[in-house]
């Protein structure tokens, strides 16, 4: 049996702004987002930051 909620869906904004080049800011961030219910992260590619990011995921 399927069933579906009623509550109505919202997306709701969660902001850091980092330094890239720091990959202990970028790991917290990523840690504290996904702790909120954060599952999608969107943003500019970094070749600074990209293996931490690819790390994750």
């Amino acid at each position: 049996m399927v069933q579906f909620s009623t509550s109505e869906f919202r997306l709701t904004p969660h902001i850091d702004n980092l330094e890239v080049a720091n990959s202990f800011a970028v790991t917290n961030a990523f840690c504290s987002q996904f702790s909120r219910g954060v599952y999608a992260i969107f943003g500019f590619y970094d070749k600074k930051s990209v293996n931490t990011i690819t790390s994750f995921c």
